[in-house]
Order: C-alpha cells, then sequence, then structure tokens
C-alpha cells in the first residue's frame, strides 16, 4: 500500500567534526590484524627476505644483521688507508729527497713526535722560521738542540733588533759570522759595535734601523768595517749631511768600505742635497735608493742623481721618492737622464701626474700606477 508506506530517508553523512571516537566499538578485526604485523615483525629474517643482499641461509636472527650490514657498508679506515696509499706512492717517487720523512712516517703514530724533535734535518728546518732570541733560547733545552743551533744555515741570518745586546750575544754574532745582520732599534753602543764589525767580516747586509749616529752608527767609519752590499740607516737620529759624507769619505789609504754598496736605504732621515751629490760621487756600483720622507730633498738633488757626470746616472735602477714635498716635475725631468732607471716612487710629493705622463712619452718601456713607474711586463 503506498499510502502506508514509509518514506526511507537517505543516510546522513557524517562530517568529520561529528564523529565522536568514544562512541566507536572496538573493532577485533584491525587489532588482529596489528598483532599479526607485530608477529611479523618478531619472526627471525627469511631467506626470501634478504635476497637482495645476495644471502643464501637459512632464517638468520635478528642480531646477524648487522654483520651483514656492515659487510656492505665501508669501514672508516678505508679514507686513512687511502690517504697512506698516496703518501707511500709520493715517498716511492721522491725517496732520495725525503728518506727521513720516509723513515718517520714508517713508525707508530705515538713514537713520531719524539723522533721529529730529535731528528737534525726536521728541527733545523723548524729553526729556521725562529728568530735570533728564539734560537739561543732552544739551545738550553738540551745538549741535542744545542749541537742543532750551530748549523751553517742558521748563521745567515741574526736578528736583534730591539732588544738588550749583552755579551753573550756579541759573542754568538762573532762566532755565526752572519751574512745578514739586523740590529734595528737595539741599544748597541759605538764601543760595542766597534768590537763587533772586524769580526763578522763575512756579513753583506747590515740593517741599523732607529739608531743614533754619534754613539752608534758613527762606527761604521772603522777602516776595519766589513765590506757591505746593502745599509738600511732609516730613521737614525742625527743623520746629516756631515755624517754621510764621514762614512763615504775617502782616506788616503783606501776608499770607504761602504763604496762596495748596490742598495741604501735613508728614510726618514735629516739628509738634503748635499748628500746626494756624495752618493753620487762614490757609490758607483748603486742600484738601489730609498730617501722616502726625507724633508730637506729637493729638485736640485735629483740633479745630482741624473748628473751624466757622476756614477748614479749610469748605475741607479730603483729610485724611492714617496713623502718628499720638495720634489717636483723638474725633478722627474733631472732622473730622466738616468739611462737604467726603471722603477720610481713618487707618492705625496709634488710631481704631478702630467709630468709623469710626459715622461712616460720619453720611456715608452715603462709604466705607471698610482703615482709609482715600473718596467712594463712582456
Amino acid at each position: 500500500n503506498g499510502s502506508s508506506a514509509e518514506t526511507v530517508k537517505p543516510k546522513e553523512e557524517v562530517q568529520a567534526e561529528e564523529f565522536d571516537v568514544s562512541k566507536v566499538k572496538d573493532e577485533p578485526q584491525a587489532y588482529e590484524e596489528n598483532t599479526d604485523e607485530q608477529q611479523n615483525l618478531e619472526e627471525p629474517v627469511t631467506q626470501m627476505e634478504v635476497t637482495e643482499n645476495g644471502v643464501k641461509t637459512e632464517d638468520v636472527p635478528p642480531q646477524d644483521l648487522n654483520s651483514i650490514v656492515k659487510e656492505e657498508v665501508p669501514e672508516p679506515n678505508e679514507k686513512s688507508d687511502s690517504i697512506r696509499l698516496r703518501v707511500n706512492e709520493f715517498f716511492s717517487r721522491n725517496g732520495g729527497q725525503f728518506k727521513k720523512f720516509v723513515s718517520i712516517f714508517a713508525l707508530e703514530p705515538h713514537e713520531r713526535p719524539s723522533a721529529i724533535l730529535m731528528d737534525d734535518f726536521i728541527v733545523v728546518k723548524i729553526f729556521n722560521f725562529l728568530g735570533t732570541k728564539d734560537i739561543m733560547r732552544c739551545k738550553s733545552v738540551c745538549k741535542t738542540w744545542l749541537r742543532f743551533s750551530k748549523d751553517k744555515s742558521l748563521s745567515r741570518f741574526v736578528d736583534l733588533s730591539g732588544l738588550k745586546i749583552n755579551a753573550l750575544m756579541m759573542n754568538m754574532t762573532s762566532n755565526l759570522k752572519p751574512e745578514s745582520l739586523n740590529l734595528d732599534w737595539s741599544n748597541i753602543g759605538k764601543q760595542q759595535l766597534t768590537w763587533l764589525l772586524p769580526k763578522i767580516t763575512a756579513t753583506k747586509r747590515l740593517s741599523l734601523v732607529g739608531l743614533e749616529f754619534a754613539s752608534q752608527v758613527s762606527a761604521l767609519a772603522n777602516p776595519q768595517c766589513p765590506y757591505l752590499v746593502v745599509l738600511d740607516l732609516s730613521f737614525v737620529s742625527n743623520l746629516s749631511d756631515a755624517a754621510v759624507n764621514k762614512l763615504l769619505m775617502r782616506t788616503a789609504e783606501k776608499k770607504s768600505n761602504l763604496s762596495g754598496l748596490r742598495q741604501l736605504y735613508l728614510c726618514n732621515t735629516e739628509i738634503s742635497d748635499i748628500s746626494l751629490r756624495y752618493i753620487s760621487q762614490q757609490l758607483q756600483l748603486l742600484t738601489r735608493l730609498s730617501i722616502a720622507g726625507c724633508a730637506k730633498i729637493s729638485d736640485a738633488g735629483l740633479a745630482q742623481i741624473g748628473d751624466p757626470d757622476l756614477y748614479l746616472s749610469q748605475s741607479l735602477v730603483s729610485l724611492t721618492l714617496d713623502g718628499c714635498q720638495g720634489v717636483t716635475d723638474s725633478g722627474l725631468v733631472h732622473i730622466s737622464r738616468c739611462t737604467m732607471l726603471s722603477r720610481i716612487e713618487c707618492k705625496d710629493t709634488g710631481i704631478t701626474q702630467n709630468a709623469i705622463n710626459l715622461y712616460l712619452q720619453i720611456r715608452t718601456d715603462l709604466c705607471n700606477k698610482d703615482f709609482v713607474i715600473y718596467q712594463k711586463t712582456t
């Protein structure tokens, strides 16, 4: 009967917001599935599960799975082994030059430090990077290091700059007979320097930066002074034209021992144009001259350098004029007569860029950058 039949309403979809978890009954089927998965995890690994790793044994317990993975993962020592192979290959090709390193590298790691500290070849190489003061301290460590400190390679350069010179330092310097001696800003006196200079005849480079002329540097006028090649008298106080003449003046018997200088540094001293005259007359082998910061230098002094009848016009290669305010464009014209001059540093001077451009038109082999004129690279 259609009239009495009840109309069936469609089921309404349950919204996610209206879903109440507390009203849901337990689902034994889902629980059973979860327990089955948990049992599968506890079961031993079968042959089919490890066939991808190439294992074809019977059931494998879970604890043996780690050993299988370790066989596939590279061990952490492989990197060190590759480095060792490379080092051995290097030593096999250059074993003759690095025999000491080969023997030390063959030792155990804990044995290498003591072997290095007692190896003369390695320790002397390290000593070459130390200053003289530090080497003197190393001498007192042990008899072995005392013997190492007497190596000839350590006697080439002695640096006593800024130190209070004592008798021990004087005796050490005289025994080493260094090729280069640095006494910058030290307290060495004229009497000490007069005693030392005749004993270091092999010295070719001497630096006396920051000393005083009358009480210290004047010892260079001693006829027994070594024949120097490089002399640095920068910041020497009371270094006047008369002092320069005293150092370079010829005696009745022979020339000054400084006549063979090839490099002379007189930065920030009191010299004037007259000193440049003395230098141009006496130093016929001079190739590098630095007079930066000398306020009394003017164009007249550069005219002495460029005089074709004097030595510097034919020998000078490098000239530093930085900070010489008295030098102008005319001075650049004077030194243009120096045939060998290939580097001029003229920052903070009266020389203009226009004068430099005109100079470069004459010397086409040179170029300029930031008021430094230098040789073009081929």
